[in-house]
This record gives structure tokens, sequence and C-alpha cells, in this order.
């Protein structure tokens, strides 16, 4: 297995962050927060999974109401 890629996933994480401000702010709803944080977690959690990075996304979508099973499955 290769080893853990920290610098390409701080860098996925960081313009997933971006990415979520700018939504958040051109969204300024409950349900466009929301949309915003989703996005943020699937990103954090497909670059995790690319890099070979534990993260605590799961948990996070799971928090937002979505089970593990839509986590990355296109379905939110």
């Amino acid at each position: 297995m290769p080893s853990p890629n920290h610098s390409a996933h701080r860098e996925a994480v960081a313009v997933a962050e971006s990415a979520r401000q700018v939504a958040k702010k051109s969204n300024n709803t409950a349900a466009g927060h929301i949309a915003a944080d989703v996005a943020y977690y699937r990103a954090v959690l497909a670059s995790g999974k690319a890099n070979g990075i534990s993260t605590g996304a799961k948990a996070a979508l799971a928090r937002l109401g979505f089970p593990e099973e839509q986590a990355l499955d296109g379905n939110i």
C-alpha cells in the first residue's frame, strides 16, 4: 500500500473549504448551507480515500442525515 499523501489531501481539503465558503455566501439558506457542507465532506472523504488518509467525513455526513451507503454514491 502506498504511503499517505498528506500534502495532496491538505490541498484538496483547502480547495473544498474554499468552495464551501463561496457556496454558503451565494446561497444563504439552511438548505444551501447543508448542501455546501455535504459537498465539502464528500470531497474530504474522496480525497482521503484517494490519498490513503482516514478522515471523519463519514461521521460528519451521518450527522447531516446521510447514511454511509449514500456518502459517495451520488444520491445525496
